[in-house]
């Protein structure tokens, strides 16, 4: 039976079977369940978005990442779709894979979906450029670093980005003095947090707030549960079929990195 779910704006239909091609339909039956009064007392539901999809998966967990398995009894360790298209190709999508955690994009298989019921989806987050070298996502509170490791603190983040070994991209945001933060590097959830989807050119990122980011992967924070001598990173390249918005790769790999304080 199903339940509601409620998170700070999202409710999540618990358990669904249904595939990629039912989708549509699976969320308009659910708007005219009870005699027209919707499930749960909804009458929003719709496939969930993919930065709303991402928020139930759990990056500590090395299989099976549903987040809150009591919350989700019928989670099924495989791909679920998200709303999100490639604008890039729109005939790819966005899914999630719970089995690892990694996410793609993909437009022939078959996959299970997840409905939400929300206001609007809010995708775009507020960015201010504090004019230190430092950028403040309102949305979410956290300040971001404006240029990547190895470019110019200016206008236009000019200069070359730096890739480093994971270690390395630790310990240059724990030690970077910049403004008056205490900077780290980003967890997996936060990094995934500047990703623009709406972008048409690479780099997937706000790059007015961000210029000269470099369209490749880039560090986080979190370790690789599946593999802990890897740790997963975010992909802000240009998307195409198959492309990988994150995954894990050996910590020893040189990727860019950008540092986040709170």
């Amino acid at each position: 039976m199903y339940g509601r779910i409620i998170g700070a704006y999202l409710c999540y239909e618990r358990s669904i079977s249904w595939k990629c091609n039912d989708h549509s339909t699976s969320s308009t039956n659910l708007n005219s369940l009870n005699s027209g009064n919707g499930y749960a007392g909804l009458k929003t539901w719709r496939l969930s978005t993919m930065k709303e999809l991402l928020t139930t998966n759990d990056a500590g967990k090395a299989l099976a990442t549903i987040i809150n398995p009591s919350a989700f009894p019928g989670n099924v360790s495989y791909a679920y779709w998200a709303s999100t298209p490639n604008l890039n190709n729109v005939t790819n999508s966005w899914y999630l894979d719970y089995t690892r955690g990694d996410s793609y994009l993909q437009n022939t298989n078959v996959y299970h979906g997840r409905c939400v019921a929300s206001p609007a989806p809010f995708e775009t987050p507020s960015f201010t450029d504090n004019g230190d070298g430092t950028i403040k996502d309102q949305t979410t509170g956290l300040t971001w670093q404006k240029c990547s490791l190895g470019q110019n603190n200016d206008a236009t983040c000019s200069g070359a980005s730096n890739s480093v070994v994971w270690g390395s991209a630790l310990t240059y945001c724990n030690s970077l003095s910049l403004g008056t933060k205490t900077w780290r590097l980003p967890n997996r959830n936060e990094l995934v947090g500047l990703f623009h989807f709406a972008s048409l050119t690479a780099p997937m990122i706000d790059q007015s707030m961000f210029p000269n980011t470099t369209s490749n992967f880039y560090w986080t924070s979190t370790t690789y549960a599946d593999n802990t001598l890897n740790a997963w990173y975010v992909n802000f390249n240009s998307p195409a079929a198959p492309f990988n918005l994150y995954d894990g790769i050996n910590k020893g790999t040189s990727l860019f990195v950008r540092c986040v304080a709170n």
